[in-house]
């Protein structure tokens, strides 16, 4: 317990080689009682830890590696085929994380397994899976199964680059709007309406309550970074870099205030942002590196670094930085682009390359999801095949 507890200190911190090696040493300790048939599982505390220390790293075959291992050891564990899966889908073996997903399936008859088998199968890009499972969960008792299906069908609908009927989706359903108001706030600002979205991230920034004074207490001080930082982020993608450059010192600020070692970083999110604007490519560059959290951490940095990337015509090292925006998860940090946005980016990165055929690849992955996408997102595709 005391060696989780330390890892978990330093994931907090995006201290990803120290988390690595506490739980190493605490996997060490284990007196293989699992193997032996009894006992606590500590290989059940340490192997899912690991998976995800690894994919923070962008060590995708040492993720691999501790997603099987666990596997291996209780084959009829429900949760180490859900880890499997998911890990499997991130550094795209996407046919095996479907086989491991229906294994999930098969051993585990709890909803909430069922909800991350979707969420699953969505970064799969298996559209027709998930589609089935939202179908099946419609008017369910089960309100896990409930939740899962509206939270489902509105991710689904932003892979798909249906940003209004994501919108439509959450008004449908307020009680969506506690945990992903942030993503509505996305959405409108996407679909051209920077002001309400404003309004969203900057209800969300100044709770009822909370400092005005600009000494904020630490939970205070998460709340308010991330969302001037998504706003910032907003503003910047519409164009508005008056009303987003203030918000780089209220960032630096609010976020060295933060417990969390991520908040410490946005500032320079937004800076890059701001000298990529300006044409301060190389500027941008440094600038964005130096707001990686980690390689899948907020995949809006990914893209924004690999956008500075191209225009320096590296496009290498572009195609390096998207691959790691797939090794996040569908969820926090990684909600915000979809990954058929990032399938679009890396067709452009690799016909920057030379590469055509791999850019047809990622190109058709685009073409397939955003084909009754909006009219904003379906005019992206035309630029694709130039």
């Amino acid at each position: 317990r005391a060696h989780s507890k330390r890892a978990d200190l330093m994931i907090s911190q995006g201290r990803w080689s120290d988390a690595e090696r506490y739980l190493l040493r605490e996997l060490a300790l284990d007196s293989l009682a699992m193997v032996a048939g009894s006992g606590p599982c500590t290989p059940c505390e340490v192997l899912w830890r690991l998976a995800r220390v690894r994919l923070a790293e962008g060590n995708r075959a040492g993720a691999d590696e501790a997603a099987r291992r666990w596997v291996a050891l209780p084959p009829d564990l429900p949760s180490a085929w859900r880890n499997l899966s998911a890990t499997l889908a991130a550094v795209g073996r996407t046919d095996e994380a479907v086989d491991a997903g229906f294994h999930l399936v098969a051993l585990s008859r709890e909803a909430l397994s069922a909800v991350d088998f979707g969420r699953t199968m969505l970064s799969a890009r298996r559209y027709a899976i998930v589609d089935s499972l939202v179908r099946a969960w419609r008017g369910t008792r089960d309100p896990v199964l409930a939740n899962g299906a509206r939270d489902l069908e509105l991710m689904l609908e932003r892979e798909r680059g249906q940003f209004g009927a994501s919108l439509a989706t959450i008004a449908a359903h307020p009680e969506l709007r506690e945990g992903l108001a942030p993503i509505e706030a996305d959405g409108l600002a996407r679909v051209g309406r920077i002001g309400d979205a404003r309004k969203l991230f900057e209800g969300i920034g100044h709770p009822a309550g909370s400092s005005r004074t600009g000494q904020l207490t630490a939970p205070e001080a998460r709340g308010y970074s991330w969302m001037h930082a998504l706003e910032a982020d907003a503003l910047l993608r519409a164009g508005d870099t008056l009303a987003a450059r203030p918000l780089i010192d209220s960032l630096e600020r609010s976020g060295a205030q933060s417990y969390y070692g991520r908040d410490r970083l946005l500032h320079h999110h937004v800076r890059g942002m701001l000298f990529f604007a300006e044409g301060r490519f190389a500027d941008a560059e440094r600038e964005l590196r130096l707001a990686e959290w980690s390689a899948n951490g907020w995949t809006r940095t990914n893209i924004e670094l690999a956008r500075a990337q191209l225009a320096q015509r590296h496009p290498a090292d572009a195609i390096a930085t998207l691959r790691d925006a797939y090794l996040a998860p569908l969820d926090g940090m990684g909600r915000y682009v979809p990954r058929s946005e990032i399938d679009w980016w890396m067709a452009r990165a690799f016909s920057a390359a030379g590469m055509p055929d791999s850019s047809a690849r990622y190109a058709a992955f685009a073409r397939e999801a955003w084909r009754e996408g909006d009219r904003q997102v379906r005019a992206r595709l035309d630029s694709t095949s130039r």
